[in-house]
């Protein structure tokens, strides 16, 4: 019995065999590609929202009443625009 194993790696022997192999090399490579993009995409769209930590209450903002007279007192401004002649005299 003769076991013995030679592997001759030359152009000529291992060209045809990458040809032959060649459609199922390409199968792999872009069935490997959408794999990633679609773990990708889903590590994407499955964000959890971060927890509060227990000790980070924020005390209720509260205003001083000078600052609600001010907001009181503000004047409303016209919201109309004359569109006839926007932008002719200087668009920038």
């Amino acid at each position: 019995m003769n076991i013995s194993f030679k592997f001759d790696l030359n152009a000529k022997t291992v060209l045809p065999m990458l040809h032959k192999a060649q459609p199922y090399i390409v199968g792999v490579i872009l069935i490997a590609v959408f794999g990633y993009t679609a773990y990708i995409v889903n590590a994407a769209l499955n964000v959890a929202p971060i927890l509060p930590a227990a000790s980070s209450q924020a005390a209720p903002t509260t205003f001083d009443q000078p600052t609600i007279n001010s907001l009181k007192n503000l004047n409303q401004v016209q919201g109309t625009l004359p569109t006839g002649n926007v932008g002719q005299n200087n668009p920038f």
